[in-house]
């Protein structure tokens, strides 16, 4: 019979402690991990066959999600720090941890083919100003719509409680 593994395990073999491995895989919204961290909790879990949601569903959302219709600013910015192009966007959803754009217009029409970064000036109501760091994760087709789903990098706790509240908000 296979020994049950508990959260404690995983947190000894991550090298963490047990509150971390919980925030972790239940995507705790108001703690933001390193990603090595994260790498380490998630492949010790699956070293481990530590049984969970996150490590059975990658398809789970790791925080609520609110359809929106704001305008951004959207710099991007090649990873040593050069500015590529500007561009004028919608963020269509919007949750803690990332963000759909669609309708991305700028001077270039694309994007690099280097690794890159944006930063991401929110404009619209409860958010007018915010700014974020944040990197492309994949590109969604809905019907005849492209979008670009990015994952936000840092966030101030006082706008990640801001954020948090507009997406919990009816």
């Amino acid at each position: 019979m296979r020994k049950k593994v508990f959260q404690k395990d995983v947190a000894k073999l991550a090298g963490v402690d047990r509150t971390t491995v919980s925030k972790i895989l239940t995507g705790y919204p108001h703690d933001t991990f390193p990603p090595d961290t994260i790498q380490k909790v998630f492949e010790a879990a699956r070293k481990l066959s530590y049984q969970h949601v996150a490590l059975l569903d990658p398809k789970r959302r790791s925080s609520k999600r609110k359809r929106v219709q704001l305008r951004a600013k959207v710099m991007a910015y090649l990873d040593g720090g050069r500015l590529f192009g500007e561009y004028q966007s919608r963020v269509v959803d919007i949750a803690v941890n990332g963000m759909l754009l669609e309708q991305l217009e700028g001077e270039k029409h694309l994007l690099p083919a280097d690794p890159f970064y944006f930063e991401i000036e929110l404009a619209g109501p409860f958010l007018e100003g915010m700014k974020c760091r944040a990197i492309p994760i994949r590109f969604v087709r809905d019907g005849k719509r492209l979008g670009l789903a990015v994952e936000i990098q840092d966030l101030t706790p006082l706008d990640r409680e801001k954020i948090a509240n507009y997406v919990n908000s009816l």
